[in-house]
């Protein structure tokens, strides 16, 4: 935005716009202990899905999990104008399932393989069918202690000068965020819009007030 001045606020950029998929990786908090999955995934015949149309954070979290498997094949179907062929390997990770077909989707589920996935469908009946143990994932909304991580991450990673203050956000006031707001994604947007205009005032603030 024309006539903002990060440096007013020891950052080099507002920290909570948009971010490169390795930087939101880098520095998105999960949301919930992924490690029981990472475990299931070792063993072939189980498959775990990220469920929810909208909410934030599935595919994040999925390769939060292929961190664990990288030599895994991952593949996001949308991507593809033509339906790509699944490569065989022991852990298969998959972005929008949806995007797949049933019958091949239900032919890929007789692998010796297991599966973690994304999708905006629940497709427990197929994986019944298939003979796959599973887990159906709904990502839970952020702690005020984990969205203040989050926040902190976010402003480290946009520091200037790291002798000098960041601005600072409490816990208390994050707690009020979350409440006014209704979920971490609205205050992020909040945020955004709170340092735009405080990076166009002329004073030095040494942290954000609500």
């Amino acid at each position: 935005m024309a006539g903002t001045d990060y440096a007013r606020l020891n950052l080099r950029w507002n920290p909570f716009g948009a971010m490169t998929r390795s930087d939101k990786q880098a520095l998105t908090v999960p949301r919930l202990d992924l490690s029981p999955f990472v475990e299931k995934l070792r063993q072939p015949g189980y498959a775990v899905q990220f469920l929810r149309a909208g909410a934030p954070g599935k595919t994040t979290h999925l390769f939060f999990i292929r961190d664990h498997f990288p030599e895994a094949p991952c593949l996001c179907l949308d991507q593809h104008t033509h339906f790509p062929m699944i490569p065989k390997a022991p852990v298969i990770f998959l972005d929008q399932l949806q995007e797949m077909p049933l019958h091949h989707r239900l032919m890929l589920f007789r692998r010796r393989a297991s599966f973690a996935l994304v999708s905006h469908r629940n497709h427990r009946w197929e994986f019944r069918l298939t003979g796959l143990d599973y887990d159906l994932v709904s990502l839970p909304a952020y702690s005020a202690v984990q969205m203040k991580e989050a926040i902190d991450r976010r402003l480290a990673w946009a520091c200037l000068d790291p002798r000098q203050p960041l601005p600072t956000i409490n816990l208390d006031t994050i707690v009020n965020l979350l409440e006014r707001h209704g979920s971490d994604v609205a205050v992020l947007n909040y945020l955004y819009d709170h340092v735009e205009a405080l990076a166009q005032q002329s004073c030095k603030i040494t942290g954000v007030r609500t």
